[in-house]
């Protein structure tokens, strides 16, 4: 694993995404196909969310959202993530530090950007944190899959969609050092689940990981073919 020097969000970080298989991209690319972890559908939650979430509104973040840039959720996960990290952070008692952009040693055109890691004393990354700021409906579902999770049952299986999943998994494909990835969700229109935390272990995920980096290499393959092609 090569590590870049390249911030998240920036226009250098921006750039060098373009045409590469990244996490979010991955997740377009690569089913992850396991148990339907709610038997209820998406509109239970999106019910429970009006009875137990605070509404969001722009105005909640007025002061917070960079001049110019229009409001959406995603720039709402952008300005809530370093209050999930911090709160992470004091939860586990872990350091964490900025993630930067992690690629294949063999293929710069796979990559991923983890929002943070935990460096180990032998300077190895051995665990790393994902961040997601969510619509209370989706938060309440991953609420609702660990209420209702089976004994030995992975949390791998309580992300809620494909894509998710699928960006979980390339954390693994990346860093062959890693052994743990922190899912973390993050809110703050839901006291009581202000942050949740899944544990992804590489061992809980072996089988998907050897399917999934086959899947990439040969979509890649691909890529480059058609682009040669079009010289």
């Amino acid at each position: 694993m090569k590590i870049l020097d390249l911030d998240q969000n920036s226009e250098e970080w921006l750039e060098f995404r373009k045409g590469k298989s990244g996490g979010s991209a991955f997740g377009k690319m690569y089913k992850v196909d396991g148990r339907t972890n709610h038997k209820l559908g998406d509109q239970f939650f999106v019910m429970l969310a009006e009875r137990v979430a605070r509404p969001m509104t722009p105005n909640d973040y007025y002061d917070r959202v960079p001049e110019g840039v229009p409001f959406s959720w995603a720039v709402r996960g952008h300005i809530l993530e370093p209050d999930a990290a911090k709160a992470f952070a004091l939860k586990y008692n872990k350091p964490l530090s900025d993630g930067k952009v992690w690629t294949d040693d063999k293929n710069l055109a796979s990559y991923v950007s983890p929002d943070r890691v935990i460096i180990s004393p032998d300077g190895k990354i051995r665990e790393a944190v994902e961040i997601k700021c969510l619509s209370s409906e989706k938060v309440l579902k991953i609420w609702w899959g660990k209420m209702n999770q089976k004994e030995g049952e992975s949390d791998f299986w309580i992300i809620p969609t494909n894509e998710y999943r699928a960006q979980a998994l390339k954390y693994f494909m990346i860093n062959e050092d890693l052994d743990k990835l922190y899912w973390v969700v993050y809110t703050d229109l839901i006291p009581k689940l202000e942050l949740q935390v899944l544990e992804i272990n590489r061992g809980e995920i072996t089988d998907w990981l050897e399917d999934a980096i086959e899947v990439e290499k040969e979509y890649l393959e691909e890529l480059e073919k058609a682009e040669k092609m079009l010289d």
